[in-house]
C-alpha cells in the first residue's frame, strides 16, 4: 500500500491492512484537522480516491464542522482522550448520509493525532424512522380510538403505560406513577370491591381480565371503562407480566343510557297519550307490538313476535278485511294508511281505534318492513257521538224556535252556520257559507249599521244585539235579531264571534203595524203631556225659590234698603240661571258654564285668583236653578267674609262625578283668620236648602284657620229625571 510519508513512526503500512478491510471508515487526522491516510471503506462511502482524500480536511468532509468547534473539539479529546458524535459526511457528488463516529486521541513522541471510526447508520436510522412512525401511528390510533395500552412486570414490580392509558385517566403522560394500587384508587367507589377481586383473579392466572367499570377523573366526574387482558407465563408457567388495554366507553355508555332512557320515556307516553307501535316484517309475516298495544287490545303486555294472524284475530271481524287490504297495500304497493276499526277484547267489550301504517323500503326498493301506530280513540268517538245526537237535537230545536247559530273564525277568515241559519237566510246548505256570503245576504240599508256594531263589539270585549233585515234570494225580506259575542285572546286580539239569529219577522210586522196606528195618538198626548208638566214643575219650581228666597232674605236684611238689595241680586241670579236654560232650549246644560254664571262678578277663572277644573258634566234642567242658587250664595260669602276677602285669597273649585252623582270641592285659600267655632249664617241655611231639599244632595263645611274646605254631592239626572251619566 503507497502511503504518503506518514509522519507517525506508529502507522505504517502493516498497521492500515486490517483497517482496509474494516466494515467502517478510519480517518487518521492531525490536530488542524487534515486527514494523514483513509482506509478503502472512507474512500468507497465518499466517492473519493485516497489520494484526493489525502489533500482534504475534515472541514471538505463534515459540513457541521468549523473551525472553530473543531478546535473545541480538539481541546476536549486532548481532556478526555476519546468522544462520539453524530454527524454528517458529504460524498463527492454533493449527497449526504448520517455518521455516528468516535475518536480517539493518540500522542506519538512529541507528534499527536486522531483515529476516527465512522459508522454510516443511513439504514439504521431509516429503521429508527419507521419504527418512530409505527409508535406515532400506534398512540394516534389509541388516542382516536381512545384505546390505551398497558403492561405489569410482575418481576420487577414496574408498570408501562401508552400515553392513551394516562389520558384514560385523565393525566398527562407522565405525570404519575402507574400502579395496579393507583388504578383500585381510582375506580369507582361502587365498582371498587368487583374491579379489586377480578383483578387478583387474574393476576393469579386463575381467570382472564375483562371488565367494565368506572373510572374516577381528577374533576371529579366518571368514565366508562372496559379493560382486557392477559397473563405473559414463563417456561415454568409462572405469571411474570400482565398486559392489556383500556377503552373509553363513555360515549357508547352514554349513548346507551340514553336509548334505555328515550325507551323508557317513549313507553311511559305510548301509556298516557294510549298509543302504541307496532311493526310488521313481511319476510316472515310476523308482527311486534310495543306494550302499550297490548294494554289497548285489553290483553296483559309481552315481549316476542306473533304471527300476522295472531293480530289480526283480535280486531273486530266488521273491520278485518279494510284493515288487511290497508296492510297488504302498504306491503305489495307502498302505500300508507290511515282508518278506523274496532278491537273486541276479551272481556267482550268493544273500543275504538285509529291506526296508521306507513311502509320502509331496502336499498333495492322492496318493502321490508311496514310499522305504525295504534292509537286509542274511544272516547273521541263516544263523545263524538253524543255531539251527532246533540247537534240533531240542537237542530231541531232551533227549527222550532226559528233561532240558528253562527261563528266566524277571524283569523282564518271562515264561517259556521247551523241548519236553521241556513234555512233562516234562503242559501243551499250545499254551498258552504264565509264571512263575506253572510253579509251580502243582510239587506243592503242595513249592511252598514251591521258592519259597524260588530266592528265596535271588536274593539271592546261585550255582547252585542242588532235587528236588521235579510234579503232573500226571492227578493222577500225578513227579519232578524242577531245577538253575539266576541273572543279575544290573551294578547286582547279578536280572534272569534259567536251568537245566535232569531227570526222575528211575524213579531216586527205585528210591531209595525201597531206602531203605526197609534203613532198618530201618541205624538199628541205626549205633546200635551209635557207642556203641561214642563209648565207645572217651571212655575212650581220658581214659586217655590221665591218663597225660600224671600223668607231667607227677610231674617237676613237689617232693613229694607238691604232686603231690596239682597232679593235683587238672588233674583238676577235665578234669572241667569233661567237665560242660560232658555239658551240651552231648556235642554242639560255644562256645568262649567252654570259656575261661570253663579259667580257674576264675585270670581272668574282668568283673574288669578279663581281656578275651575273638573270633567265635562252635564246638568239636567231641573237642577240647575237650586244648584245655581248654591253657588252663587257661596261666591258672595267668599266675596264678603272669604278668600276674595283678601288680596293673596286664592279660590280653587274642583269637581268629578262617578257615573251617578256629582261630587264638588270648594277650596278657599289665604283667607282671614277663622275664629270657631262658627255661627251659621242664614245665606249657609239657604245653600243647605238648595242642596239638601231641592237637590237631595249632601253638604259638608270645613273651616281650616285660613280659609274654607266644602265638598258638595248631588246626585246626576237625565232631563227625563233618571241618573243622567256625562
Amino acid at each position: 500500500m503507497d502511503r504518503a510519508a506518514p509522519f507517525i513512526p506508529s502507522f505504517t503500512e502493516q498497521n492500515w491492512q486490517p483497517l482496509d478491510q474494516a466494515r467502517n471508515a478510519v480517518f487518521q487526522l492531525d490536530d488542524d484537522g487534515r486527514v494523514l491516510d483513509v482506509n478503502d471503506t472512507a474512500c468507497q462511502w465518499l466517492g473519493y480516491s485516497r489520494e484526493e482524500l489525502l489533500r482534504m480536511t475534515v472541514y471538505d468532509i463534515d459540513p457541521l464542522i468549523s473551525h472553530e468547534n473543531w478546535q473545541i473539539r480538539r481541546e476536549k479529546l486532548r481532556k478526555h482522550r476519546s468522544l462520539s458524535a453524530r454527524s454528517q459526511h458529504r460524498r463527492k457528488d454533493g449527497t449526504m448520509y448520517p455518521i455516528e463516529l468516535t475518536t480517539t486521541y493518540v500522542e506519538a513522541g512529541d507528534r499527536s493525532y486522531s483515529i476516527t471510526v465512522v459508522q454510516d447508520v443511513t439504514q439504521r436510522r431509516a429503521i429508527e424512522e419507521q419504527l418512530r412512525k409505527v409508535v406515532e401511528q400506534f398512540s394516534e390510533a389509541q388516542r382516536v380510538a381512545h384505546v390505551g395500552s398497558w403492561e405489569w412486570d410482575l418481576q420487577i414490580q414496574k408498570a408501562q403505560w401508552s400515553d392513551e392509558n394516562y389520558r384514560l385517566f385523565g393525566y398527562e403522560p407522565g405525570q404519575i406513577k402507574p400502579s395496579p394500587q393507583f388504578v383500585i384508587s381510582r375506580v369507582h367507589p361502587e365498582d371498587q370491591s368487583r374491579f379489586q377481586e377480578h383483578f387478583e383473579q387474574f393476576a393469579q392466572g386463575h381467570t382472564p381480565f375483562d371488565i367494565e367499570y368506572r373510572l374516577l377523573q381528577p374533576d371529579g366526574s366518571s368514565r366508562y371503562i372496559h379493560s382486557r387482558g392477559q397473563a405473559v407465563r414463563d417456561r415454568a408457567g409462572k405469571v411474570v407480566r400482565l398486559i392489556g388495554a383500556a377503552m373509553d366507553m363513555t360515549a357508547r355508555r352514554m349513548a346507551e343510557i340514553e336509548v334505555e332512557a328515550m325507551a323508557r320515556r317513549l313507553s311511559d307516553a305510548q301509556r298516557i297519550a294510549h298509543v302504541g307501535s307496532w311493526e310488521w316484517t313481511p319476510d316472515d309475516d310476523t308482527i311486534v307490538w310495543s306494550q302499550e298495544v297490548f294494554r289497548i287490545f285489553g290483553y296483559q303486555p309481552r315481549e316476542g313476535r306473533m304471527t300476522r294472524e295472531q293480530a289480526l284475530s283480535m280486531v273486530h271481524i266488521n273491520n278485518m278485511d279494510q284493515l288487511v287490504q290497508s296492510i297488504v297495500a302498504a306491503r305489495d304497493e307502498g302505500k300508507s294508511f290511515s282508518l278506523d276499526h274496532m278491537v273486541t277484547r276479551p272481556s267482550g267489550e268493544v273500543c275504538y281505534c285509529h291506526g296508521r301504517g306507513q311502509p320502509v323500503f331496502d336499498a333495492s326498493g322492496k318493502v321490508c318492513l311496514v310499522f305504525g301506530t295504534v292509537q286509542d280513540v274511544t272516547d273521541r268517538v263516544r263523545v263524538q257521538h253524543q255531539l251527532e245526537a246533540a247537534m240533531h237535537r240542537l237542530n231541531e230545536a232551533q227549527h222550532v224556535a226559528s233561532i240558528g247559530t253562527w261563528e266566524w273564525d277571524l283569523l282564518q277568515h271562515t264561517a259556521f252556520w247551523t241548519d236553521e241559519m241556513y234555512r233562516m237566510y234562503g242559501r243551499d246548505p250545499n254551498d258552504p257559507i264565509t264571512i263575506d256570503k253572510a253579509m251580502a245576504s243582510v239587506h243592503p240599508d242595513d249592511q252598514q249599521r251591521a258592519q259597524d256594531v260588530v266592528n265596535e263589539a271588536i274593539k271592546r270585549p261585550e255582547s252585542f244585539e242588532i235587528e236588521h233585515r235579510v234579503l232573500l234570494p226571492d227578493g222577500s225580506v225578513r227579519y232578524c235579531l242577531g245577538r253575539g259575542q266576541v273572543v279575544h285572546d290573551e294578547t286582547g286580539k279578536a280572534v272569534r264571534v259567536f251568537g245566535t239569529s232569531q227570526d222575528v219577522t211575524e213579531r216586527k210586522l205585528a210591531e209595525l203595524a201597531l206602531r203605526r196606528s197609534e203613532e198618530h195618538y201618541r205624538r199628541a198626548a205626549e205633546t200635551n203631556r209635557r207642556l203641561l208638566a214642563e209648565v207645572n214643575h217651571r212655575v212650581r219650581n220658581n214659586l217655590s225659590g221665591l218663597l225660600s228666597l224671600l223668607r231667607i232674605t227677610r231674617e237676613e236684611a237689617d232693613d229694607v234698603e238691604q232686603f231690596a238689595t239682597l232679593m235683587e241680586q238672588r233674583i238676577t241670579a235665578m234669572s241667569k240661571a233661567h237665560n242660560l236654560l232658555a239658551d240651552a232650549h231648556w235642554q242639560s246644560l255644562d256645568l262649567l258654564a252654570l259656575i261661570r254664571s253663579a259667580a257674576g262678578g264675585y270670581g272668574s277663572d282668568d283673574d288669578g285668583r279663581t281656578i275651575f277644573n273638573g270633567p265635562p258634566t252635564r246638568i239636567s234642567p231641573r237642577q240647575v236653578v237650586p244648584l245655581s242658587l248654591a253657588l252663587h250664595e257661596l261666591f258672595i260669602n267668599a266675596a264678603k267674609y272669604g278668600c276674595h276677602s283678601e288680596p293673596a285669597g286664592r279660590l280653587n273649585i274642583t269637581w268629578r262625578h262617578d257615573h251617578r252623582k256629582l261630587v264638588l270641592k270648594w277650596c278657599e285659600t289665604a283667607g282671614p283668620r277663622i275664629e270657631l267655632p262658627i255661627k251659621p249664617s242664614l245665606g249657609t241655611e239657604l245653600i243647605r236648602g238648595f242642596i239638601g231639599f231641592e237637590l237631595g244632595g249632601t253638604l259638608e263645611l270645613n273651616y281650616p284657620p285660613d280659609g274654607a274646605n266644602h265638598v258638595l254631592s248631588i246626585p246626576l239626572e237625565r232631563e227625563s229625571g233618571e241618573l243622567m251619566i256625562s
